[in-house]
């Protein structure tokens, strides 16, 4: 079924040595979801499946929907990242951003932790890759 609405929200996804790059510019609507979802599976095509972080960077009103999120925590019952880095930086609603990502990640048993700074978040990741 065709949704009705335009994604609110995009982000720009970028792979290296087994690290996925995520700014993630919100707000975020459902269809946003949908097509972030289509993105990560292909970001996944260039990193090792049971040896990849990724560096999330929620940009401006990271808010997702209500349905959004649950989509989302449903997406990554099939992931097997290692660890997820946060980088609050240039979110405006660190806050609320905060608690819902813990809450995601927490459902889901995924290893992450909240920065407000780039070095410091790339470092905390380098320890959760196998060599």
């Amino acid at each position: 079924m065709k949704s009705k609405f335009k994604a609110h929200g995009y982000c720009e996804i970028e792979t290296h040595n087994n690290t996925m790059f995520i700014a993630a510019y919100g707000p975020w609507n459902d269809e946003y979801f949908d097509r972030f979802h289509i993105q990560l599976a292909s970001a996944s095509q260039h990193v090792d499946p049971d040896n990849f972080v990724v560096y999330l960077e929620p940009i401006g009103e990271a808010i997702p929907t209500t349905t959004g999120a649950q989509k989302h925590k449903i997406f990554l019952q099939q992931s097997k990242v290692k660890a997820v880095a946060i980088n609050l930086t240039s979110c405006e609603t660190k806050f609320i951003t905060k608690e819902l990502c813990h809450q995601i990640y927490q459902a889901n048993d995924i290893t992450h932790q909240f920065f407000n700074e780039k070095g410091q978040a790339l470092a905390w990741m380098e320890g959760f890759l196998s060599k």
